[in-house]
């Protein structure tokens, strides 16, 4: 889709920007962002708007944004504003990050013969001739260690923008101010040999149940490592 891909095009541009311009300048660059934001905006309120009227539950990642309830809070289910938001970045960010990861595993799995000799063992054993389903990735461990490995060797998300200080911290050696964004670097942390020996091996053997326990927390974390306290960050 070129909306998706204008939008993919635009986030790798801005993000390695000293500075971003508004995007309300009437600049061609900007006419095209804008553009493409609107089609996915047209796209998406349209499916939600189909969804909501049916009221039926399909079991997919929309249905449980519609129907996910606030238990912390008032009680209340998302608004349409708040599902298109949430959709928007699935939508999106899937795209290029599903792609890259996919590549990038498709690479690694045919340079390294053995490994995909295996995985397809395992997964004729498995499926047979039918088509996978969600249940089965359970069935499918050393499939998903290859994936696992992917990601660390090369994850998609290489820079994640997504720590703030809300107090000052001393993180290694070094104060943060509070207000201050922190980056991650998953490509580098994933390739620490404190964390992993020999860490640029593609070894999918790392994530099997026998050895995935000796990788520390926030050793690995492709996409984010969710919430953390800052007792927890300040530790690290």
């Amino acid at each position: 889709m070129e909306a998706a891909r204008i939008l993919s095009d635009t986030f790798i541009r801005e993000i390695h920007s000293v500075f971003t311009l508004p995007d309300f300048l009437p600049l061609p660059s900007k006419k095209r962002k804008r553009s493409a934001i609107q089609v996915f905006d047209r796209l998406i309120r349209d499916i939600i708007q189909q969804r909501r009227a049916s009221g039926h539950d399909k079991g997919d990642l929309l249905s449980m944004l519609l129907l996910a309830i606030d238990q912390e809070g008032d009680g209340t289910g998302m608004t349409d504003q708040q599902v298109r938001d949430e959709a928007m970045t699935l939508f999106t960010a899937a795209f290029h990050a599903n792609s890259m990861a996919l590549t990038w595993t498709w690479y690694l799995l045919a340079t390294h013969p053995e490994v995909y000799e295996r995985m397809t063992e395992e997964i004729d054993s498995v499926l047979g001739q039918r088509t996978a389903t969600f249940a089965d990735v359970e069935r499918l461990p050393y499939t998903q260690s290859i994936l696992k490995e992917s990601l660390r060797l090369y994850p998609p998300a290489w820079a994640l923008f997504c720590r703030q200080a809300h107090t000052a911290v001393e993180l290694g050696g070094y104060r943060v101010p509070r207000g201050s964004w922190v980056f991650l670097f998953p490509y580098v942390t994933h390739r620490d040999c404190r964390f992993f020996p020999d860490p640029t091996r593609f070894d999918p053997e790392r994530f099997s149940p026998e050895r995935v326990k000796d990788i520390p927390q926030y050793a690995y974390f492709p996409f984010g490592a969710g919430r953390a306290r800052v007792s927890e960050t300040r530790s690290r």
